[in-house]
């Protein structure tokens, strides 16, 4: 039996949801888990640690990466820690956030509460063009009524083509802000890349992304934000 078998169990468990706004765009999904990993570190808390309690390596889980170069409202991360903390005091020593995140909400969960990852089932984006596409509201009205729509996407450098529709739960033109806005099933092959490629091919305008919800899904199939 080894050292770390014999530690203590954490005490609790901890959910935290950022915002990537600005330079936090620019991150990889390494650099931002660096970045959320020095958070707890730096924080004075009694994390639980690879070495012990608030020593080493944090214990931590992450959420479903965002797009290169994509802003988000929902970026999660788990910690776990090897004493209990009021929400207050968790919320003060994270309050300041890292560089391009900032903590927007916080929650204690219990200690086997379902990973992030592994309930993450539905994405929402909205897509903002520098100016509108040709034709945008007939071809996200004529997306939505296909019974199939053929994608193209490129997987591990190949270019591999896949029925986009079922990856689509919502989609609409909002023509006074030249916004797509669209539900996607990651999972299934959705993202707002291949989207907007699918929906105005080379004619697309320059478009940013945002990411504003990760949900799960109810057995009713209603959707229930992560946080």
């Amino acid at each position: 039996m080894t050292a770390e078998d014999n530690r203590p169990a954490p005490a609790m468990r901890c959910r935290m949801r950022f915002e990537r706004r600005g330079e936090g765009a620019g991150l990889s999904h390494l650099e931002q888990i660096k970045e959320l990993r020095a958070l707890v570190s730096g924080s004075g808390l009694e994390y639980y640690g690879s070495r012990g309690a608030g020593a080493g390596t944090p214990r931590m889980a992450f959420g479903p990466a965002a797009g290169a170069g994509h802003e988000s409202l929902c970026e999660y991360a788990d910690a776990w820690f090897a004493r209990a903390y009021t929400e207050e005091e968790l919320r003060s020593a994270f309050s300041a956030g890292a560089r391009g995140l900032a903590l927007s909400a916080l929650r204690r969960v219990p200690l086997l509460f379902p990973s992030i990852e592994a309930s993450a089932s539905v994405a929402r984006f909205e897509l903002d063009f520098d100016s509108p596409p040709p034709g945008a509201e007939r071809r996200v009205a004529e997306f939505l009524s296909a019974p199939e729509f053929m994608a193209e996407r490129e997987k591990k450098g190949e270019k591999v083509r896949y029925d986009l529709r079922p990856a689509v739960l919502e989609a609409s033109w909002e023509a006074s802000a030249n916004r797509l806005s669209a539900a996607l099933r990651p999972r299934a092959g959705g993202r707002p890349e291949v989207l907007a490629a699918a929906l105005f091919g080379a004619e697309a305008p320059a478009f940013r992304v945002l990411r504003t919800g990760l949900y799960w899904e109810d057995s009713s199939g209603k959707l229930r934000e992560i946080l």
